[in-house]
């Protein structure tokens, strides 16, 4: 889990309480409930206020649209869900938003806390995957400094030149370490 996500603590976004009411009554999550609004972002942004994920119940308004965009920009440590039919439009604004995954209602709160700490996980590795990446491409660019050296070390038979070459290539070699 990432260092500040609480454990089944989710934040859901919706204009349509009564819709959900089902889910905000079941059990296996903290479900913290709020508009699509500025006080959606105040939510995320609040000091204390860590969530393991957000789920954005969708809807047709595109001020609720443009908030849900605005909180990934602020917030891109945590997964964004969307929750609603999987049908064209609910497609689109996942794609448009960039949602981890669309949830289909009906849901229990159960399992979306599952598929919260799944894409959290999810966010995990590829944040790992990354820097590992990161590291591969440092290290290849020092591999690549060695093997000149060898290369020139190996074609030049004089023995001031040969140092000559292998000290340009240690300072590029110092720079690719930094």
């Amino acid at each position: 889990m990432r260092m500040g996500a609480v454990a089944g603590r989710i934040l859901l976004i919706t204009d349509d309480h009564g819709a959900l009411a089902p889910l905000l009554r079941g059990r296996g999550a903290r479900i913290f409930v709020t508009r699509p609004s500025n006080e959606a972002l105040e939510a995320l942004m609040t000091p204390g206020n860590s969530y393991e994920g957000v789920v954005w119940h969708l809807s047709r308004s595109r001020a609720a649209a443009a908030a849900a965009s605005a909180a990934m920009r602020q917030r891109a440590d945590l997964p964004f869900l969307a929750l609603g039919p999987a049908a064209r439009g609910a497609s689109s604004a996942r794609r448009a938003n960039r949602f981890k995954t669309t949830v289909p209602l009906p849901v229990t709160a159960g399992a979306l806390a599952g598929l919260v700490r799944h894409e959290s996980r999810i966010m995990d590795l590829e944040s790992r995957l990354a820097q590992a990446r990161a590291q591969a491409r440092a290290q290849a660019r020092r591999l690549a400094v060695l093997s000149d050296i060898s290369q020139a070390a190996n074609s030049v038979l004089e023995p001031r030149k040969v140092m000559g070459i292998v000290m340009k290539k240690l300072a590029l070699l110092a720079t690719a370490l930094a």
